[in-house]
């Protein structure tokens, strides 16, 4: 998408004209004496305009000799739905995984799947103290326990690249599940 640059092209953007009752393009009826419709300058303005104005929020250059800026634009800014939280993920119970997926508490992770995750952790503990979780750095505290065995859940989101983990601030915590959405 490029604006016009004929040398007949009006150097500025003129105001429109006040607008008239909406319509349709007809190739008109010559036995009928109904004209075609004529295209006017502030019909083509307003079409070349709005196309210019996807482009450029889409953050693409205007150019004469690229002819998908308006879908290369579109991309940009409506990523793929894929892309939406939720979407192509499901649970996935990782309280006896091994391997990769093999999670701990007290254990540091990096979200690695490209996309946000959700981390749910249930716990007993052996002392009275707070469940916590660390998203990148910043600790959260969540449920409390005011007793030895006591239980509790954390249930958090993870950007993707971040990394993460589950505590807690006293006794020894111990997994009951891990589940994360992934």
């Amino acid at each position: 998408m490029f604006r016009i640059d004929t040398a007949t092209a009006a150097p500025a953007l003129s105001a429109p004209a006040a607008p008239g009752t909406p319509g349709y393009f007809t190739e008109g009826d010559p036995t009928s004496g109904t004209p075609a419709t004529t295209v006017s300058a502030d019909f083509l303005n307003m079409v070349q305009e709005e196309m210019m104005a996807v482009v450029v929020a889409g953050g693409v250059t205007p150019s004469k000799t690229t002819r998908n800026q308006v879908l290369t634009a579109l991309q940009a800014l409506f990523p793929s739905i894929a892309a939406i939280f939720g979407v192509g993920q499901s649970y996935h119970d990782l309280t006896t995984a091994t391997g990769p997926l093999a999670r701990a508490v007290n254990t540091t992770y990096t979200n690695s799947t490209g996309r946000m995750i959700e981390v749910q952790v249930a716990m007993t503990t052996s002392a009275a103290g707070w469940y916590t979780w660390t998203v990148d750095g910043l600790t959260m505290w969540g449920a409390g326990t005011y007793g030895t065995t006591n239980g509790g859940t954390v249930i958090f989101k993870v950007p993707a690249g971040k990394t993460y983990s589950v505590g807690c601030t006293n006794g020894s915590p111990t997994l009951v599940q891990w589940v994360e959405l992934r």
